[in-house]
């Protein structure tokens, strides 16, 4: 999985966070585009607790050889919470853990995200 994750901050503690995500596996790829409030506890502190909500869409698209998984796009909802960690220059460590519950007529499907990146704040 690879994620690009911009946040727009509207005050210190509070802002909005736009993910864009796509996913290679056995079965196929899945793209992700969701959106959402994220909340910073202590946002002068290096160490900055934060939280997001996020709904969006995921766009699937199988291989011709897979059952699993079918071809279209499903709501998708997410929930978040990790550290920032702060260093000179504006540099940052992210690391967070997120749940992605996704949405089809007859049934839902939720996934566990634990990731880690750098990250630069302008």
């Amino acid at each position: 999985m690879i994620a690009v994750k911009p946040s727009v901050l509207l005050e210190p503690a509070f802002g909005f966070e736009f993910t864009g995500a796509a996913v290679v596996a056995r079965g196929g790829r899945l793209l992700l585009a969701s959106a959402g409030p994220i909340v910073n506890l202590f946002p002068t502190s290096p160490i900055v607790p934060f939280a997001t909500l996020q709904g969006g869409v995921t766009a699937s698209s199988p291989n011709a050889d897979t059952f699993l998984l079918t071809s279209g796009a499903i709501a998708t909802a997410s929930a978040g919470f990790g550290l920032r960690i702060g260093f000179h220059h504006r540099l940052t460590l992210r690391i967070e853990t997120r749940t992605h519950v996704f949405f089809e007529p007859d049934r839902m499907l939720a996934e566990e995200e634990f990731c880690a990146g750098l990250t630069v704040f302008f």
